[in-house]
């Protein structure tokens, strides 16, 4: 149940992405995203605490939303970047 939670979630953030892509105020969507990844990186972990993933597993999915976060932090301060020259 938790597994598909997360799978659900990720697509949710997948969505969010793709519509910020196209959007005039892309940190209204990119900004509540990091709480979203953050909230997925705890699920993860619970899924390893519970014995519902192997260690392999998690690393690597862990290692998935990190770089997500970190694309998506490059991405939040570019888009505050373009924010302040206005």
């Amino acid at each position: 149940m938790l597994g598909n939670l997360i799978i659900k979630e990720l697509y949710n953030l997948l969505d969010q992405l793709i519509t910020a892509q196209y959007a005039k105020n892309k940190l209204s969507y990119l900004e509540p995203l990091n709480g979203r990844l953050q909230v997925m990186r705890y699920q993860t972990r619970l899924l390893f605490d519970f014995g519902l993933v192997s260690q392999k597993r998690y690393q690597y999915a862990s290692q998935l939303i990190n770089e997500i976060g970190r694309e998506l932090g490059g991405w939040i301060k570019s888009q505050q970047g373009k924010k302040g020259q206005k």
